[in-house]
């Protein structure tokens, strides 16, 4: 008696779709991972901020919109001032500690429009969103001020610190390279004076 060779259409589908939904599952979790470390690049592992490369991406993104909607936009870079003597006299988990606190303080003032990110070890740049020249520079004195009257208790410690600010507000010529170099001769202008103060250039 002769066998039937005809295949049966059920057990090929059953056998295609083991090895489709293994493959399509694979993706998914692909994808979700390649999302993840795309995040991972963009903040900052520590304060859980933006770091350079997401403020790049996020200030381009505001420029382009300032213009379309004709709104003002301005930039605040923070330094904090004799940092390193933090590291020295109480130890790099200290100043780690201190820079959290400041994150924290950072996110906790500034209105939800307004995107604060880490730009470098102890430095934060904040962008500030339809926010002109003048008003900058209130949120600057504002921000140092706030700092300055803090005491931030950290383990047993209470640390006393005070803060350098620069400010610059996007003009018609500016791209965000030129805004963010403008914040931070701004910014150096302030660390020379002396410290613990606010400083702005605009052209």
């Amino acid at each position: 008696m002769p066998f039937n060779l005809q295949p049966n259409p059920a057990i090929i589908t059953g056998v295609i779709l083991l090895g489709i939904v293994p493959l399509v599952l694979w993706n998914i979790g692909l994808q979700r991972e390649n999302r993840r470390l795309k995040t991972l690049t963009l903040m900052d592992s520590l304060t859980s901020l933006p770091n350079r490369r997401g403020f790049e991406l996020l200030i381009q993104k505001a420029i382009r919109e300032a213009r379309r909607s004709n709104q003002p936009l301005s930039m605040l870079l923070l330094n904090l001032d004799s940092f390193s003597n933090v590291n020295q006299d109480y130890g790099f988990d200290i100043g780690d500690a201190l820079l959290e606190r400041i994150a924290h303080q950072l996110r906790e003032a500034q209105p939800h429009a307004n995107i604060p990110c880490r730009w470098s070890g102890d430095e934060f740049i904040i962008l500030l969103k339809d926010v002109g020249h003048v008003a900058a520079q209130w949120s600057a004195e504002k921000m140092r001020a706030q700092v300055e009257r803090e005491l931030f208790r950290i383990d047993d410690r209470s640390l006393h610190i005070t803060v350098s600010l620069g400010t610059a507000t996007l003009n018609e010529t500016d791209d965000h390279t030129s805004v963010i170099q403008r914040a931070h001769l701004s910014l150096l202008n302030a660390k020379q004076s002396g410290g613990n103060i606010c400083c702005s250039i605009q052209e």
